[in-house]
């Protein structure tokens, strides 16, 4: 299976200090349905799902992202399932990656991962935005 993954600028960009949306989510969106990603001023994270992106804060708030809205970095592929599997016995984080994990085809490769569940908890970590 061929996929390809589009990506706009890099972390070292975001690194030195790039924070400056060169890109709308409207011309991501053309690269694929699924991606990650930072909204101008790198504030916060951006997680493209099914051709939804939602931005996460700093102060844990969560919302829809515009489609004139801009980013400095953003990641897209357009998800094309090669496994899928249920399990309902996954307690916790170290289970699910071992059972995540061992039905990867390989070792060496990245992969996209779209998961639907039901969670106690989620943990995340957003940076606020750079001024």
């Amino acid at each position: 299976m061929n996929s390809r993954i589009f990506q706009h600028n890099t972390f070292t960009t975001l690194s030195i200090g790039f924070y400056k949306g060169t890109i709308t989510l409207k011309e991501a969106l053309t690269h694929g349905k699924v991606g990650i990603g930072t909204l101008d001023t790198a504030n916060g994270e951006v997680t493209i799902i099914d051709g939804i992106a939602y931005h996460g804060d700093s102060e844990n708030q969560v919302r829809l992202v515009e489609e004139n809205e801009t980013m400095p970095y953003v990641a897209m592929v357009e998800h094309q399932p090669i496994v899928k599997f249920t399990d309902n016995s996954v307690s916790n984080s170290e289970d699910f990656l071992s059972a995540l994990t061992k039905r990867f085809p390989t070792a060496n490769t990245a992969y996209t991962i779209v998961m639907t569940g039901q969670f106690k908890e989620v943990t995340v970590s957003s940076k606020p935005a750079n001024n």
